[in-house]
């Protein structure tokens, strides 16, 4: 061998050790911060349960018995609850009365939880909950800490193949900042927020007038009631339960709660003849295409599965709501499904930008400008109520 090839040789040899080198440090640095991100997230998603005070909860039967009980049901979808807060502007507007006014009781899935606080609870400076307009803008500001997405945690999760896609320390500080010392109770109306607990994998129903949930801090509660699988890790809430429970989104299993509002509120109101349900909610067109239905595996289901998942459960609750009021009784059930449908946003529901929330905020502009005679239906069948 020349003595030139030999130089080559060892030159090509140093240029690959080098590049060997340098991918095994990368490959290290990459696995040491993905090993301190789960221990970050670990320490992060510790919540306590409660407050250091415990209001005392009130009872089921010191709530005023009616004749005709409002039943609202807020589904989940992340920024796609920019939608739902258009329709809920809309029907305001129509009635003139703000959304607790309008509503005996209310479910929030997963972003419907969120924004059943923003509706529900008392803010310090008013008194009263927010308007739904004021509550759309709380939830804009609020998005851009829920969704934090930096580009180091995207390459280690592999944009949330291997570990949850998200922190949770943006939207836990939003929620202490948003929600500070409140607990469940303080929610002016009967509410459930479903999720899943890990412990035991099981659907799970918190709700605000139960010995258990009436004193739970709703700063530690939409957290963890949000934690949505691959997103975000799941929130232990630290004295809940005989010490604690590890807390998911509700989204795999009851993404859709009006079928259990229903029931939940009938619980409620045992004397009520009539109930007004109205689920606001949003659709996506064509969620599975034909080439996926007949030539896809396993691997090209998942996400697909899980958009099927959330959209079929809303069309499930609705069906067992409209033969619930297809039912020879003297209960009377009238029954509304408040729907925009959102076209071109998938994956994109969960990064905040100033696109995505228009986009999303047409939608529910397009719905209300093409269900004007709908919307007037739902405001005249919500005052009819005796509600305040």
């Amino acid at each position: 061998m020349s003595a030139k090839r030999k130089s080559l040789t060892r030159t090509a040899f140093k240029v690959i050790l080098v590049i060997f080198v340098v991918a095994l440090v990368i490959a290290g640095t990459l696995i040491a911060t993905f090993a301190v991100t789960k221990r970050t997230d670990i320490k992060q998603s510790k919540l306590p349960a409660y407050g250091e005070e415990s209001i005392s909860a009130k009872p089921q039967n010191s709530l005023t018995q009616k004749e005709q009980v409002n039943v609202l049901s807020i589904d989940g979808g992340a920024l796609l609850g920019l939608a739902e807060l258009e329709v809920l502007i809309a029907l305001e507007k129509i009635t003139g009365r703000q959304t607790y006014e309008l509503f005996d009781v209310v479910a929030g899935s997963s972003t419907g939880a969120i924004i059943s606080s923003l509706l529900f609870l008392p803010t310090e400076k008013t008194g009263k909950p927010m308007t739904a307009e004021q509550a759309r803008e709380e939830f804009v500001r609020l998005s851009s800490s829920v969704f934090e997405h930096s580009r180091i945690r995207k390459l280690i999760t592999l944009n949330g193949l291997i570990a949850p896609r998200f922190s949770s320390a943006g939207r836990i500080e939003a929620s202490k900042d948003l929600f500070k010392d409140a607990t469940f109770s303080e929610l002016l109306r009967p509410t459930i927020f479903p999720a899943l607990l890990q412990n035991n994998d099981d659907p799970h129903l918190f709700r605000n007038w139960k010995d258990s949930d009436q004193s739970l801090m709703v700063a530690s509660l939409v957290p963890a009631v949000t934690s949505a699988e691959g997103l975000f890790p799941a929130i232990e809430l630290i004295g809940y339960g005989e010490t604690s429970s590890l807390v998911n989104d509700p989204v795999l299993v009851l993404n859709s709660p009006g079928h259990v509002a229903y029931l939940e509120a009938r619980d409620l109101y045992p004397e009520a003849k009539k109930f007004v349900i109205v689920t606001v909610t949003t659709h996506f067109r064509n969620v599975v295409g034909a080439d996926l239905q007949r030539h896809g595996g396993e691997l090209s289901w998942i996400r697909p599965a899980i958009a099927i998942s959330r959209q079929s459960q809303k069309y499930i609750s609705q069906m067992a709501l409209d033969a619930h009021a297809r039912f020879e009784s003297e209960v009377k059930i009238e029954n509304f499904l408040l729907s925009p449908d959102i076209d071109g946003v998938g994956s994109d529901a969960f990064i905040s930008t100033p696109e995505t929330v228009q986009m999303i905020d047409e939608a529910g502009l397009k719905f209300i400008e093409n269900h004007q005679k709908l919307l007037d239906q739902v405001a005249k069948a919500l005052i009819a109520s005796n509600a305040p």
